[in-house]
């Protein structure tokens, strides 16, 4: 930071909002600045222009109130200014209205000619506003539509253009099951040309309520059995599973699904897999009768008790960060189910670690228990 500019910066930490001096050596370039920085556990607001800083304990208790407590970042920041000073606001409001009164009072019939209309008035400071706080070449910007992928398909959510590749070449089927509305509902309701997202598709473990890697996908036009194809793939692909292994695969309309699947994805499926189809115990009952003997997992051998509805509850986990991600770019709605799915199953790991802890131990326990009775 220059000695002439402004010396004070904004640092955000957990205890509030703090206007302190920062003068950085001006040897090194803004490369040295930034590593500076991050030294001393600060994060920057910005690469270019030091105004704003967070600590990493404000940073990372944030990413904790978000998985948590599905807290958004403007009501943590209004947390924080409540914390810092929470009359500084309504005295800056006082500031600026006593000042437009005076600027009224001042305006007598000799000067007020000299008063533009609307010149007394407030609007809106973020409002883009050439001449105000636009620069001037603000329509030759090559970046104002540009959405930033940081991390693409690394995560639950694939790669955006071999999912795009694969449904353009996808064959497209319209089947439906004649006492089953649900493919009726999203074709009629769901698809909104409005919308770039009209939903997701995800698969699940049923027995441990764990995503799959690669399995959270977009949906475009409805739900379409290119998706599925496509989200079982990946499934597949990423689950580390041996084919001798066997699938079971929990669908709400597989009756459907299952018609096609041989036809359209086999040359995809690792060889030799035995794949089992069925439908979960709440949807299968609005099915027609044949399907109810088809395909409940009751009926078929070694599928043990599964409800098969697993995805339902985590969808209610997630439900509370929706309206965030509503409004969000489609980079930063990746990127926050990335965030909240990875720490689903994150949990899920440390719950399944005590279980396999205590089961040694009930065993240990069983057989002394056994010697004593001896």
């Amino acid at each position: 930071m220059n000695p002439d500019q402004n010396p004070y910066v904004l640092f955000e930490h957990m205890n509030g909002l703090h206007s302190l001096p920062y003068i950085q050596c001006q040897c090194g370039g803004p490369q040295e600045r930034i590593a500076s920085a991050v030294q001393m556990q600060l994060m920057l607001a910005s690469f270019t222009i030091f105004k704003t800083m967070f600590t990493f304990d404000v940073l990372e208790d944030f990413c904790l109130a978000n998985l948590e407590c599905k807290t958004l970042a403007y009501q943590y920041y209004q947390l924080l200014s409540r914390a810092s000073n929470p009359e500084k606001w309504e005295w800056e409001v006082k500031r600026c209205g006593k000042k437009v009164w005076n600027k009224t009072q001042e305006s007598d019939g000799s000067t007020i000619s000299d008063v533009c209309t609307a010149e007394l008035a407030l609007f809106c400071p973020c409002c883009l506003q050439p001449g105000v706080n636009l620069p001037d070449n603000w329509k030759e910007d090559e970046n104002k539509y540009k959405d930033v992928w940081l991390s693409p398909g690394s995560s639950m959510l694939p790669h955006q253009e071999e999912y795009t590749e694969f449904l353009w070449a996808a064959e497209n089927i319209n089947t439906v099951c004649s006492s089953f509305t649900a493919p009726t509902i999203e074709n009629t309701l769901l698809y909104a040309k409005t919308c770039d997202i009209n939903g997701i598709v995800a698969i699940a473990c049923p027995q441990h309520r764990c995503f799959t890697l690669g399995s959270v996908i977009d949906l475009y036009r409805g739900e379409q059995q290119k998706n599925v194809n496509w989200v079982l793939l990946q499934s597949l692909k990423y689950s580390n599973m041996d084919p001798e292994q066997g699938l079971l695969f929990f669908y709400d309309i597989t009756c459907q699904y299952s018609n096609l699947f041989q036809r359209q994805i086999s040359h995809w499926l690792p060889i030799g897999l035995d794949t089992d189809f069925a439908i979960g115990q709440f949807h299968v009952y609005g099915h027609k009768e044949n399907c109810l003997f088809h395909f409940l997992s009751m009926f078929i051998p070694q599928s043990g008790v599964v409800i098969g509805e697993i995805l339902e509850s985590l969808w209610a986990n997630l439900n509370a960060v929706t309206p965030a991600m509503r409004t969000a770019t489609l980079t930063h709605q990746a990127e926050m189910l990335d965030n909240h799915i990875c720490n689903s199953n994150h949990k899920k790991a440390l719950n399944i670690s005590v279980v396999h802890l205590l089961c040694p131990m009930n065993k240990q326990i069983d057989s002394r228990c056994s010697q004593n009775a001896l």
